[in-house]
């Protein structure tokens, strides 16, 4: 089959979002860790085996978009398709073959059709724990990968439908959670399950021929793409513009900011976005391999681009030359550590945008307000420790004609502001909260108001260790066109009583005790326009 009409390919795009959609679900549905059952933290996606990506879930996260596709790379790089069986899962969280960070675990199932491997189903969450320096794995002072916690090559998790058990009893071995963690990995794998299923069934509804249909139909799909996004470069403009964000410090060598730097050119239809000139890899644990620096350039590249309802597929990175310099900030060399990736990668979304707005000063955008992120690790009545991963959100900046968004998860987490509910947080850990809210005038003042930022108070129950990690808290939110900044994120333990203590953007393991409390303070957006 050579082509396809738009009926068809509609048709097919949709079946494709349901094999995707339904790999989350599982996931969610089975998990162990509170955090991916309570506010569904998993992405999932659909490749064939040239390592294309083909449809990503509407709940994936985007910053996951570029580490599933590369992570399939790999797995098909170590296991050919002639290769695998039936039944096969493959497993991996190297960040250096395409990973994330070492808490990160990716998933993958080869689908069989007409009796060859031709798709991988892939899924991924943060597992509970997979070792390191501390619980959780999201210490933001670990100087290399190897203190982040366990790391796998590509490796198979089953064989002909039979589980690897010395992989399993690895994982285990490695987790302070080791029934969380498998839990979690089964739960991926159901996940992969649940889409091989999926896509069988969107064959044999696509008719006699289904399978020769899904494949024209995917090539339709990922052309469209690849012609929508040209279309849009070219609206763009030819030229070339620059831009730079930075970033507070990078948890080991604080009071020295880093900067990501970015030349944005359009020739044509193509667009290349250079990084060269960005701050050499961090000693700390910020810096993002292959996989999560795609996605942020990407992202960034869609939003130059104005359009947000292009299929995020293959076809996507088609007219995008991405350049990030061997050793930087957004490439670096093993084994820098990268659980904290994130505020490099929204760095550099920052500072595309920065130069989107020289050349389109009428799409510009006031700084955002980034995640916060807290892990507790903690023992009620002696029993075993159980590690609670809470996450909030600041607010987002404020633009032209519009203030920004309340506890808005900003760029790579796609507007995503889910986050676990506090009851079934409570039924699970020893803690309890005394106050989740809007954090009052933390917006940036101006014509718009920048999105406001949250408090959130808990009390834990019992002794335990807190790790800590955030940004924008030396450096907040930026105004525009004279709007004010944000206020600064932070982190407090015991706030308003004589042991009150403040805590640095990221810290790790610090000690504490049954009855403390710790607060969660949000960063604002920053305001647009003359406050009036």
């Amino acid at each position: 089959m050579t082509g396809v009409d738009a009926r068809t390919m509609g048709i097919v795009r949709s079946g494709l979002s349901v094999v995707a959609d339904a790999m989350g679900i599982t996931v969610v549905r089975a998990a162990y860790s509170t955090t991916i059952k309570g506010s569904a933290d998993v992405s999932s996606g659909l490749f064939d085996c040239r390592g294309r990506l083909v449809a990503l879930s509407d709940v994936s996260m985007i910053g996951h978009l570029a580490p599933l596709r590369s992570a399939s790379s790999s797995i098909l790089a170590d296991f050919p398709p002639s290769s695998m069986a039936p039944g096969d899962v493959f497993i991996m969280n190297d960040p250096y073959r395409g990973g994330v960070h070492a808490n990160d675990m990716q998933v993958f199932r080869p689908v069989f059709v007409d009796g060859a491997a031709r798709y991988l189903a892939g899924t991924m969450v943060h597992v509970a724990d997979v070792g390191g320096t501390s619980p959780g794995g999201l210490s933001g002072n670990v100087t290399d990968m190897f203190q982040e916690g366990l790391t796998l090559p590509p490796v198979r998790l089953h064989r002909a439908g039979q589980p690897v058990t010395d992989v399993y009893n690895i994982i285990a071995a490695n987790s302070r959670t080791p029934e969380m963690a498998v839990g979690d990995v089964r739960a991926l794998m159901a996940g992969t399950a649940a889409g091989e299923r999926e896509l069988l069934a969107l064959i044999d509804r696509l008719g006699p021929d289904g399978a020769g249909v899904l494949e024209a139909g995917i090539d339709a799909l990922l052309a469209y793409s690849a012609s929508r996004a040209r279309a849009k470069i070219v609206e763009f403009g030819p030229g070339t513009s620059r831009g730079e964000a930075v970033i507070d410090d990078d948890g080991v060598r604080f009071g020295e900011p880093l900067r990501v730097r970015v030349t944005v050119s359009v020739d044509g239809s193509t667009m290349t976005v250079d990084f060269t000139g960005t701050d050499g890899q961090a000693l700390g644990p910020i810096s993002a391999p292959e996989g999560p620096a795609l996605s942020a350039a990407l992202y960034g590249a869609v939003v130059l681009m104005g359009d947000a309802d292009i299929p995020v597929n293959e076809g996507l990175f088609e007219p995008l030359a991405i350049v990030r310099p061997e050793g930087s900030l957004v490439a670096p060399r093993r084994p820098a550590g990268a659980n904290a990736r994130g505020f490099t990668m929204l760095a550099m979304i920052d500072a595309m945008i920065e130069a989107m707005v020289v050349r389109h000063p009428e799409r510009a955008i006031a700084g955002s307000g980034l995640n916060h992120v807290m892990t507790l690790s903690l023992a009620a009545d002696g029993a075993h420790p159980r590690t609670l991963m809470d996450i909030d959100y600041g607010g987002s900046g404020a633009r032209s004609g519009a203030d920004g968004v309340d506890a808005h998860g900003y760029a790579i987490f796609g507007g995503r502001s889910n986050i676990a509910p506090m009851e079934l947080v409570e039924s699970e850990h020893a803690v309890v909260y005394e106050c989740h809210r809007i954090r009052r005038r933390s917006g940036g003042d101006g014509r718009w108001r920048g999105g406001r930022g949250v408090e959130k108070r808990l009390r834990v129950l019992a002794d335990g260790s807190l790790t800590v990690r955030a940004d924008k808290v030396v450096f907040p939110p930026k105004g525009a066109d004279g709007g004010v900044d944000g206020a600064a994120g932070g982190w407090v333990v015991n706030a308003g009583l004589p042991t009150e203590r403040r805590l640095r953007s990221k810290e790790t393991n610090v000690p504490v005790a049954t009855g403390d409390t710790v607060t969660m303070l949000t960063s604002g957006g920053g305001g647009f326009g003359q406050p009036g």
